[in-house]
């Protein structure tokens, strides 16, 4: 531990600093009473010889008192109250003046404005060092001496001896005695004390003062003294928390005030504000709430309210404020804006979070979750609202035609059904969904709620459809109507969140609660889901992003999530496999291991894609079921043909890229012409993100080629014997012509 104070305090508050007088006596060994405690000495007991005897007369005010001089005689109208249950520790420290004044050559003055500090260790003895303001070490010992006393009784007494000489050692090691000196701090006192009085510096001999504090020529043996506490203040710690996604969390930038009610009388009243501490009479006082002193959370959450002025000993009722919060996300429940705590003076010890440090600290009142329900109605804990939107979606990849079940997860506010006069605060509650045309709500009767149990399990909400909520559905073309039903419950006075223009790219869904203060009567703080499904119904978005976004919109908090899904597909040309130009009217349908790709018959609105099994018909095609036709993909003049809206076993990579690949077949079924061959079996792809948007180079189109069949020949006529005859007449003659060259 560390003890530090400036001498020049410690003179005011205690007494004059003497000089010194050196000269040899016995050393003194560590004094212990027994069992760790002195007893106390009787008055009227003779002092030992060459020792003092010091009367600490323990006083307690209300508020700092004006300072006063000790004289070293009794004083008795010094003032205050008496204090029980006080106790001191004695430490010498007369090597460490001697090592500073004699050895060191520094002068009184430079002591007077020095530091003590005493450093204690767990392998050492306790050294004490006075120390400059610069850092400069003046003089440094171990202590030579060590005492504690028992505590203060009723009359706010305690009294000890003290040697008057100890024992040091000079530079070269020879013993000599010298007057003592001191250092006085407390130890231990009541609960309602906060703030101690000051270490005392007491330096041999010690000559009574006058109260204009000039000395006089009286040694004394016996000196009082009156060390002060300042009582009727206390201190409250605040743990604050916000709502996570599965445990609150700590939260800093939270700002509170504390505030008092003064009863003027049975019927009027007024607020006051605590202030910063006075700088005259080193207390706080109290205010406007313009004036007051703003205490903010640090990063685990925490914030310390010290020494809060009391008027009375009784246990007094204050309350603290939450007046804003820097993290956006976060909105202060009604609960928070008056929290009642009770300052009575019975300390208890908490840890509080210093940077990575922690310590041990006492207090008066403690802001936790050990708190009682009954004070105010959220779990004994000071917890913000904060939604935590989280959408999540359980398949990134669809086909034309499939659907995607979205979990929107979201936090109940603390004070959902908190009351303002005979109005609900949330009148309204809205999941609002902004989706890519592509997708629609499947099914507003698949419509699923849970809650989360204390082992993150789903349990469901039974929450009926026109009564305790309401579902809409809007396309991109009336956004006009949906922006006033969007805009309607943000109409809360000081609480308005502004108006939005809404994207015209996108369709859009919501869900109002009617009744969200009953609806989550019981699931006040908690996490709770919602569950729905959109399906795609466009065929034409192949590797595209096709986001959404949930809002939970309260008209006090506002809190959005996104995700994205994907559809696959390919583009192809078909081509001679000989001369490689491009073939039109080859027609193929599309396999996946045993099923089919089918959608409603042409009297049909849907041109959804539908996935059957089905055995091969007459011609050798998959027989539709009933209603539906078989999908027919066929290459265009260019040769060229495409599919879009294929499923494929896709997902987030740790990249956040998409990854996987699905194997489909496409079967010829007619060929571009009679001139080419049917193939026997199937052209395997793969789908994947990026396989379509790969065709829009030319290299990137997967080439589906046709063989040519080998014509016959024909017969009748010269046929190819007089091609054979005249070339071969043809090569004698040249090689006649050779051969009479040579020879001339």
């Amino acid at each position: 531990m560390t003890f530090k104070t400036k001498a020049t305090q410690l003179i005011a508050l205690s007494l004059l600093l003497a000089p010194l007088a050196l000269s040899a006596f016995q050393t003194v060994e560590k004094v212990y009473a027994e069992d760790g405690v002195e007893e106390i000495i009787p008055e009227e007991a003779p002092i030992p010889d060459n020792h003092a005897r010091l009367y600490l007369n323990k006083r307690q005010y209300d508020s700092i008192p004006s300072k006063q001089q000790n004289i070293g005689e009794e004083m008795l109208d010094f003032g205050g109250e008496p204090l029980a249950g006080v106790s001191f520790n004695i430490y010498g420290i007369s090597q460490a003046m001697y090592n500073a004044r004699v050895v060191n050559h520094h002068s009184i003055e430079e002591i007077t404005d020095a530091e003590i500090i005493l450093d204690t260790s767990d392998f050492g003895p306790t050294i004490a060092k006075i120390q400059a303001a610069n850092g400069d070490i003046l003089g440094s010992a171990p202590l030579d001496y060590f005492h504690f006393t028992d505590k203060t009784k009723i009359d706010g007494l305690t009294i000890f001896d003290v040697p008057k000489e100890t024992e040091v050692r000079a530079s070269d090691g020879t013993p000599i005695s010298v007057d003592s000196a001191y250092y006085i701090t407390e130890k231990d006192h009541p609960a309602n004390v906060v703030q101690v009085s000051a270490p005392m510096l007491l330096m041999f001999p010690v000559y009574e003062m006058n109260l204009n504090g000039t000395y006089t020529d009286n040694e004394l043996n016996r000196i009082y003294l009156y060390p002060k506490n300042v009582t009727g203040t206390g201190n409250v710690l605040v743990n604050k928390v916000t709502q996570g996604k599965e445990d609150n969390v700590p939260l800093a930038g939270a700002v509170f005030k504390v505030k008092n009610w003064v009863f003027v009388n049975d019927t009027q009243t007024y607020s006051q504000y605590l202030g910063p501490i006075d700088e005259k009479t080193g207390i706080r006082t109290w205010g406007s709430f313009a004036d007051a002193e703003e205490f903010t959370t640090n990063v685990a959450g925490q914030v310390s309210i010290m020494d809060i002025p009391r008027s009375s000993y009784d246990a007094e009722f204050f309350f603290l404020e939450e007046v804003r919060v820097e993290d956006d996300d976060n909105t202060i429940p009604e609960w928070n804006k008056e929290l009642c705590f009770i300052l009575d003076g019975d300390m208890v010890t908490a840890t509080q979070q210093d940077g990575d440090e922690e310590k041990e600290v006492k207090y008066d009142f403690v802001f936790d979750d050990n708190l009682p329900l009954d004070w105010y109605n959220v779990d004994g804990t000071i917890v913000n609202n904060n939604l935590v939107v989280e959408k999540s979606v359980d398949d990134i990849i669809l086909g034309n035609g499939d659907s995607a079940t979205y979990t929107v997860d979201f936090n109940v506010p603390t004070d959902i059904n908190y009351p303002l006069s005979i109005e609900d605060k949330y009148i309204d509650f809205f999941l609002f969904d902004a989706h890519d045309p592509a997708l629609k709500l499947a099914d507003e009767d698949a419509i699923r709620f849970f809650s989360y149990n204390a082992n993150g399990e789903k349990e469901t909400i039974n929450f009926v459809a026109d009564v305790d909520y309401e579902v809409y559905t809007l396309s991109a073309d009336e956004t006009s109507e949906l922006l006033a039903m969007y805009n309607s419950i943000t109409e809360r006075g000081e609480n308005e969140l502004p108006a939005e223009e809404l994207p015209q790219d996108k369709d859009y869904f919501g869900i109002r609660w009617l009744h969200a203060d009953s609806a989550f009567a019981h699931y006040v703080g908690k996490r709770v889901s919602v569950e729905y499904q959109l399906q795609l119904v466009d065929k034409e978005v192949a590797d595209i992003s096709l986001p959404n976004t949930a809002t939970i919109q309260t008209g006090y908090e506002k809190e959005s999530s996104d995700t994205e899904v994907f559809t696959g597909g390919k583009q192809f040309i078909k081509v001679d496999m000989n001369m490689n130009v491009p073939l039109s009217g080859a027609k193929f349908y599309l396999q996946n291991g045993d099923q089919f790709l089918f959608q409603k018959s042409e009297e049909s609105s849907d041109e959804l894609y539908h996935w059957a099994t089905a055995q091969l018909d007459e011609n050798n095609l998959p027989a539709a079921p009933d209603g539906y036709v078989l999908v027919s993909l066929e290459s265009d003049d260019n040769g060229y043909f495409e599919i879009q809206g294929l499923d494929y076993a896709g997902e987030f990579d740790k990249d956040g890229k998409v990854s996987g690949s699905t194997t489909y077949t496409l079967m010829e079924y007619a060929t571009p012409s009679d001139r080419y061959i049917l193939p026997e079996t199937g052209f395997s792809f793969k789908v994947s993100f990026g396989s379509y948007l790969a065709g829009n180079e030319e290299l990137g189109k997967e080439r589906i080629a046709n063989k040519e069949k080998t014509p016959l020949p024909s017969t009748g006529g010269m046929g190819t014997i007089v091609f054979f005859l005249v070339g071969a007449t043809t090569m004698a003659g040249v090689v006649y012509l050779v051969r009479k060259k040579k020879s001339v």
